[in-house]
Order: C-alpha cells, then structure tokens, then sequence
C-alpha cells in the first residue's frame, strides 16, 4: 500500500486523463438504519492498480494497492457495498481533474469526469458524515 494523500488541500494527479473501469461504494449503517458512504475503491482501465480513499474529519486519505483491497470490502448489514460506477453510469468516464479542499470543519473531494458530470464527496462538520453527490 502507498499513500498517495492524507491532507485538506491537494489532488491526485496521476488519475487525471484515466478512465473509471470501477468505482464501488461501501456504506456504513447507523443505528437509525440509515445508510451513509463511508469508503470507496476505484479501478481505472489504463492502471493495473486499485485506489482506495475516504474522508476522515477534516482530511481526505487516498491510498493505491497493487491488488483488490479485500480486506475492506465485506458485505455485512452493517456495511453493505455496491457498484457506483454501474448505478450512476460512472463506467468509461474519463477523470479530468481531482480537487482536495477545506470546507468549513470539514473537507471535500471533487472529481471532475467527461460528460460534464462529478462525484463530490464532503464532510461539513467534525462529527458530520460523508455526503456524496453524483452531478
């Protein structure tokens, strides 16, 4: 494993110009049944690699594997996971370009994709949870 990012401001330039072969989403189930994403892993057509990345509190860690991550991928109840690149019709986009900024006490990943579409992941607040957006 290699950390690629662990802060508030930067971006993950070597995935820029790539296309998405898959993006799957594992979420955490809270007490009140609700379900909130919590971790992604991404596969691109042209890297023999996996990227894993979350937010944390106030920072985003992205981190790349030579192989599947398995470890962090198990479906329970209590952390279901499923393909986002299938459901948000994600698959072949290419990544244009990766943005990691502060956003208030939190923090937010933007990846912009062809097709004038993005994936937005933002935490608001220390305790706040993952909100993630598919434009």
């Amino acid at each position: 494993m290699e950390i690629i990012l662990q802060d508030n401001n930067g971006n993950i330039s070597e995935i820029h110009g790539k296309t998405i072969e898959r993006l799957i989403c594992v979420e955490s189930l809270h007490d009140n049944f609700k379900k909130v994403p919590c971790l992604f892993l991404l596969k691109l057509n042209q890297l023999n690699v996996w990227y894993r990345f979350f937010l944390d509190v106030n920072f985003c860690v992205w981190e790349k594997y030579k192989h599947f991550p398995r470890d962090n991928i198990e479906d329970t109840d209590d952390f279901p996971w499923y393909d986002l690149s299938e459901k948000t019709e994600l698959k072949g986009l290419q990544i244009l370009n990766t943005c990691v900024s502060e956003q208030g006490e939190g923090v937010k990943l933007e990846i912009v994709l062809s097709n004038n579409r993005k994936l937005i992941l933002s935490i608001l607040s220390f305790d706040g949870d993952t909100i993630l957006k598919v434009l």
